[in-house]
């Protein structure tokens, strides 16, 4: 004889923390604020000052450049220019998605240079106070906590010229405007 008992409720799997969701932290309430575009990349949250984005795109097509450094994944036709794409995966961290469909961030710096950010999903755009862009490991990069659920996740912010850095172009840091607030 085989008895059978119930074990109790059955309980929903959790979200691994790969696939958990940034929640933006409470809105400012001081006039200084920063406007955040967050997105996904090989599982962790960054995001851009949302001022140096032009548009995100789902599915683009782009052109493969052939002899291209690995993270420079082609160019993007936008309003009559050819845009280098970079896929931060391979940048930052040196593996990608190898999505074809994956969406792509459009930026513009202030001196109107453009380039494509090919990521792994797009996130929420957010604006918090000035003061909670916390200096990161090393100083160039800000963290950002997250509110409500993901309180104890952090978005790190990226600066545009460590960006163009990975395509080897560089200016001189007085010719680029200060994206980020001063540590």
């Amino acid at each position: 004889a085989v008895l059978l008992q119930p074990l109790g409720p059955r309980q929903l799997a959790p979200v691994a923390a790969d696939d958990a969701a940034f929640s933006p932290p409470p809105p400012p309430t001081g006039p200084e604020k920063l406007d955040i575009a967050a997105f996904k990349v090989a599982g962790e949250w960054l995001g851009l000052p949302a001022a140096l984005l032009v548009e995100a795109q789902e599915q683009p097509r782009l052109t493969v450049l052939p002899n291209a450094p690995r993270a420079l994944v082609g160019l993007l036709a936008h309003e009559g220019r050819m845009l280098p794409v970079l896929d931060l995966g391979l940048a930052l961290y040196g593996h990608g998605d190898d999505a074809h469909d994956a969406p792509i961030l459009i930026c513009r710096d202030g001196q109107g240079q453009g380039l494509a950010l090919r990521v792994q999903a797009l996130g929420p755009v957010f604006s918090i106070a000035a003061g909670q862009a916390l200096p990161g490991p090393g100083g160039r990069r800000r963290l950002v906590r997250g509110g409500g659920a993901s309180a104890q996740r952090m978005l790190t912010l990226l600066g545009v010229d460590d960006l163009w850095a990975h395509l080897g172009a560089t200016a001189p840091l007085h010719e680029r405007p200060a994206a980020l607030p001063a540590p």
